[in-house]
């Protein structure tokens, strides 16, 4: 079966970058895949985290240590979550009340910023996604 990629993000890990050149993907598949994939090609493995519908945005931190991603499987279309890309964590979810549209990190990885179709903006702490400003 084919897949339908919705989003997709790279990164370059910086650690990793001093012994090897490839970069990790992610990529995020519309119904009814409805999956988030992450695939390292240093270590050739391929993660899977079912979210049961489409997922609409991902995006790597600068620092490539997180993967922000929406929606999440247990927080419904608005929803936002926050894994470690090592650990492979759901570390937070927080809900924007719609669909999100798009995911940005702040320069030094400290907040992420989440749009929603509604138009609003949230600002989310990284470490632990509490909200900041809406």
């Amino acid at each position: 079966m084919a897949l339908t990629a919705q989003s997709l993000a790279y990164t370059r890990n910086a650690d990793r970058l001093r012994t090897h050149q490839d970069p990790v993907l992610s990529a995020g598949s519309m119904a009814p895949d409805g999956k988030l994939y992450l695939y390292d090609r240093v270590e050739d493995s391929l993660w899977i985290y079912n979210i049961g519908s489409d997922v609409r945005e991902v995006k790597f931190s600068h620092n490539g240590h997180y993967l922000a991603m929406g929606p999440t499987a247990t927080g419904g279309a608005g929803s936002i979550g926050l894994f470690d890309v090592t650990t492979h964590q759901l570390l937070w979810e927080y809900d924007t009340g719609d669909w999100v549209r798009e995911i940005a990190f702040s320069p030094d990885d400290s907040y992420v910023v989440a749009a929603s179709s509604k138009g609003y903006l949230c600002v989310l702490n990284t470490s632990n996604g509490s909200l900041l400003w809406k």
